[in-house]
């Protein structure tokens, strides 16, 4: 057997073996099959060599066991040290791995996906025109209760929204959803309108009681801290292009954040998103769809793509942080109610980026964007009025036992969607130097219904 096979057979083994024998590394003067044999393998070399056919971890996941238990190197050093490999079998096989991997994630995101066909009821016009309007889509599942058949998926809410439609929200009243694979009129699930926001452009919907959904391999999304995505991570974009069923697109991220303005789904507003830029391919009726990080983990939602002939595939993405906060608030203020909209607790102050820079995120080595935060506007009568003072730098956020660094302006903006009344906000400040711990408590008087 080669070098490069019995280094690579090791990594199968070990991967079997690690959990309960994690010290076993570094008895490298055995060879694998001796360490299988002595830990309780019984059959000749090649029948070892045989059953090494069954799935196994990754060198990545490998050397995350190795690390939870006092390694110290990095995952170039640790395949070195460990398994003998040089620097080029090292690339080989962590290259064979990305590719492994990326590809099981996204499939377990692609049975996360839902095309969406929507259909409106319109008024009539100078022209005459009414009768009915249709259009297609993008969906996530973001809750699932397979047992039950419920789920709610996340979407745009321009894709369910017509500014022409006679329902008394201009909502769509026929919503239906697509599992992957299953993009057949007799596999639709009927989806319910939940709650939305024009301003941040997402929409909540939900599937109740469905036996097909109870039946099938969907999946609900991981979702990532879109907070850490970096300039340059590879991406996938799923979704229902063109109205012909789940596709995917690659690309990567060309800025992790940006304001945009554009005109709103009811075509008389101007919106600004705070969005995240990409260059995979989008097209009509990708709206709505999810866009995966390499680990299959959702980092945001389609938003918009921008049309000019002179501009290639750039694409617009809400960030998942934004997405998953809009959507559980909407869960906990519209779910049994009339309201349908998003209600978030103001501070009532503005900020302001008094200091960057960009450096490396070790051990990540990708280079991140860090700002100082400092408060510009206290607005009277506001919580934050009498505590919060112009120049104060905030450092941190702690809401329901979890403190956030704020690194980043729109941070504090985005992480007070997730606060409700009667919830208490802890913020770290510097003022003149000096750290200092504010605390706010929110009333129902401190929330703002955001259309």
């Amino acid at each position: 057997m080669s070098k490069k096979a019995l280094s690579i057979a090791l990594i199968f083994v070990l991967c079997l073996l690690c959990a309960c024998v994690p010290l076993a590394l570094h008895e490298r003067a055995e060879s694998a099959y001796d360490i299988a044999v002595r830990h309780g393998f019984i059959g000749s070399e090649q029948e070892w060599l045989d059953s090494l056919a069954a799935p196994r971890l990754s060198a990545e996941e490998l050397y995350q066991t190795a690390l939870a238990h006092g390694y110290a190197g990095d995952i170039h050093a640790f395949l070195s040290e460990y398994f003998q490999l040089d620097a080029q079998e090292v690339k080989h096989l962590l290259a064979e791995d990305l590719l492994q991997q990326a590809s099981a994630y996204i499939g377990r995101a692609l049975l996360a996906s839902v095309s969406l066909h929507v259909s409106f009821p319109l008024r009539a016009d100078e022209n005459g025109g009414g009768g009915t309007g249709s259009s297609v889509g993008s969906g996530v599942i973001y809750r699932l209760d397979g047992g039950a058949g419920d789920a709610y998926l996340l979407t745009n809410y321009h894709v369910v929204y017509h500014a022409d439609a006679t329902t008394p929200n201009r909502i769509s009243d026929h919503i239906e959803a697509f599992l992957y694979g299953m993009e057949h009129e007799r596999y639709a699930l009927r989806a319910e309108y939940v709650g939305g926001s024009q301003t941040y452009d997402i929409a909540l919907l939900k599937v109740s009681g469905s036996d097909l959904l109870k039946k099938s391999a969907a999946m609900a999304a991981v979702v990532a801290d879109s907070d850490l995505v970096a300039v340059g991570d590879t991406i996938v974009a799923l979704g229902n292009a063109e109205g012909e069923g789940i596709s995917a697109t690659q690309g990567v991220v060309n800025v992790d954040s940006e304001r945009v303005s554009m005109t709103a789904a009811d075509e008389v507003s101007t919106v600004t998103h705070r969005l995240m830029r990409v260059d995979a391919a989008l097209n009509h009726g990708n709206s709505g769809g999810g866009v995966f990080d390499s680990r299959g983990q959702l980092v945001g939602i389609v938003n918009a793509k921008m049309v000019d002939e002179a501009t290639e595939n750039v694409g617009y993405v809400i960030p998942a942080n934004v997405a998953v906060a809009v959507a559980d608030n909407l869960i906990d203020h519209c779910e049994g109610q009339s309201g349908e909209k998003v209600r978030r607790c103001m501070l009532g102050v503005t900020v302001t980026v008094s200091h960057s820079f960009a450096g490396y995120d070790s051990p990540g080595g990708r280079v991140r964007i860090t700002e100082q935060v400092a408060v510009s506007e206290v607005s009277p009568h506001a919580p934050a009025y009498g505590k919060l003072r112009v120049g104060d730098i905030i450092r941190s956020l702690t809401l329901n036992g979890q403190s956030v660094p704020i690194s980043r302006s729109y941070q504090l903006h985005d992480r007070l969607l997730s606060c409700r009344a009667g919830d208490t906000v802890t913020l770290e400040v510097l003022r003149y130097g000096e750290p200092l711990t504010l605390s706010f408590t929110f009333t129902e008087a401190d929330l703002v219904t955001v259309e």
